[in-house]
């Protein structure tokens, strides 16, 4: 049985938008066309070269036997790789100047997503690779419709950004509830509302960096923090599904 890694211990965190006077967008930015498009073009460009490398890693881990057998016997590689992960996430968190500028910004991106992507393969091999094929094609789905369901509608969900976050640490302290006192059906139950409530955040973030006549907006110029937040979202929802598949079939 695969350890259960959305009990409290992957990578479920939210970038925080800084939203001193520094940060805070003018209306009058995006008014501009072309600054939308450019930064919409940069964060997407960001976000597919994270998804494609951390989706590289977790080919070569999940389809490479003696890698597979090598990390399921050291799996303290991904404490290490999390821990490093979880650092870098903190220090772009705490020192936002340093995500404006480059390259220091695009190494640090880089880091990020080498060590993510290394702790997210470690977490694949722990199941089939059927698990992990179905677990990709839902993201990729739930993702893309999540996606052109925020470009579409009229309604602006950016609001509910404070809502989210509450509900991720309810959501935190329900895992750790799980790890201690839970069952398959804890787990799943777990699961379900993690996928979703991370599909809600995909949903904000995505509605955020689109900009236009919704509530909150991402500063043109924070590019990565956005590529990070769309990445984590989709990570995160890449994880829950897997539990979800791999606690319905045990």
């Amino acid at each position: 049985m695969p350890p259960q890694y959305g009990n409290g211990q992957e990578s479920s965190i939210e970038i925080p938008v800084q939203d001193d006077d520094t940060f805070k967008v003018d209306p009058s930015v995006w008014e501009d066309e072309a600054v939308r498009k450019g930064f919409v073009k940069k964060v997407y460009s960001l976000l597919s070269i994270m998804l494609l490398f951390t989706s590289g890693v977790i080919a070569f881990f999940v389809y490479t036997p003696g890698v597979r057998d090598w990390v399921l016997k050291n799996s303290w590689i991904n404490l290490v790789a999390m821990v490093l992960a979880i650092g870098i996430l903190l220090g772009l968190a705490c020192t936002p100047g340093l995500a404006r500028k480059a390259p220091q910004n695009f190494i640090m991106l880089g880091l990020f997503t080498f060590f993510e992507a290394i702790a997210i393969g470690v977490i694949c091999c722990y199941y089939d690779t059927e698990e992990v094929m179905m677990a990709f094609g839902i993201t990729c789905f739930i993702t893309i419709g999540i996606t052109i369901f925020a470009a579409q509608t009229k309604i602006d969900f950016t609001p509910m950004a404070g809502g989210l976050c509450l509900c991720l640490f309810a959501l935190l302290g329900f895992g750790f509830f799980c790890i201690f006192f839970g069952g398959q059906v804890t787990h799943i139950i777990y699961c379900t509302i993690g996928a979703i409530l991370f599909g809600l955040f995909l949903l904000v973030d995505t509605q955020r960096i689109m900009g236009g006549k919704h509530k909150q907006q991402i500063h043109p110029e924070e590019y990565v923090f956005a590529a990070l937040n769309l990445f984590l979202d989709i990570i995160n929802i890449f994880l829950m599904i897997l539990q979800l598949i791999g606690a319905v079939g045990e």
